[in-house]
């Protein structure tokens, strides 16, 4: 069934809508043929990160583009501040994923880098 297949959570299956799996996207019963798949919410409900899973945000897993994330502000702040003086000090580094080589630029090169980002 079309409602099986597009739950983003698996909430959906032959027997029923599992509601602790539900995370209330509407999907279900915007694909369902038939309008057996019905959807009503009594009160309103903030984000709470999906506190009562184990697993996390049901939001996180069920993006296939891997465009929602959690990340640690501090990290992230810190990740930016090295790069931003790394650039400052003249040190460029290639992408580690490709290995490479710390370079050392000159301040005309430097300056360029800089300047093109």
């Amino acid at each position: 069934a079309p409602c099986i297949k597009i739950c983003p959570t698996d909430a959906v299956s032959d027997e029923g809508v599992d509601t602790e799996k539900c995370i209330g996207c509407g999907l279900c019963v915007m694909v369902c043929p038939f309008g057996a798949m019905t959807y009503t919410a009594s009160i309103a409900e903030k984000c709470d990160l999906c506190a009562d899973r184990e697993e996390g945000p049901a939001c996180i897993k069920a993006c296939t583009k891997r465009a929602i994330s959690i990340l640690d502000p501090a990290k992230v702040k810190a990740k930016n501040q090295q790069k931003f003086l790394s650039k400052l000090a003249g040190v460029y580094e290639p992408d580690q994923k490709k290995g490479g080589i710390v370079h050392v630029l000159t301040s005309q090169a430097r300056a360029r880098l800089v300047l093109e980002e």
